[in-house]
């Protein structure tokens, strides 16, 4: 009897262990921090500052429902507002870059990567850096700031 309640209590403990690793397990290998590009409430966006490496910059401030200025000075077209907050809630990542690729990639993000800066009431929300086109034009390589891996955007 006591060597059935000894096997018992292992038995719960595995089960146990087991459950609890169950629980913690993820879904996706992709760190979720880095990976995560999309704004998913675009609404409360009031301010997009981006810049490439040429000295092009470009400050978008939202001054209405439906409203942008471009640089202070000129008015935003409605069209061209929505399809670059659409963009920016709908981005999710394909993939992450292949190991072999990472340095290339980085280097050139670095290199010819635009800076995007997306606040909300002043805050910052998200800042990345978004290159070319992958080879088959179906992505775009991007990473975070402050990300470990560049990222394959768009699907």
């Amino acid at each position: 009897m006591r060597k059935n309640l000894i096997y018992l209590g292992i038995l719960l403990q595995l089960l146990a262990m087991s459950w609890w690793v169950y629980q913690k397990r993820s879904s996706s290998t992709l760190d979720l921090e880095d990976s995560s590009f999309s704004i998913s409430d675009t609404s409360v966006v009031d301010r997009i500052f981006m810049a490439d490496k040429t000295g092009g910059r470009v400050l978008l401030d939202k001054t209405g429902p439906g409203q942008w200025k471009v640089n202070g000075q000129y008015t935003a077209r409605p069209d061209a507002m929505s399809a670059l907050l659409d963009a920016l809630l709908r981005m999710q990542v394909k993939s992450p870059v292949p190991r072999p690729a990472v340095e290339n990639i980085r280097k050139q993000l670095a290199s010819i990567g635009r800076k995007v800066e997306v606040y909300s009431k002043v805050k910052k929300i998200s800042v990345l850096y978004i290159g070319y086109s992958t080879i088959d034009s179906r992505g775009t390589y991007a990473i975070r700031e402050g990300a470990n891996l560049p990222y394959r955007d768009w699907e």
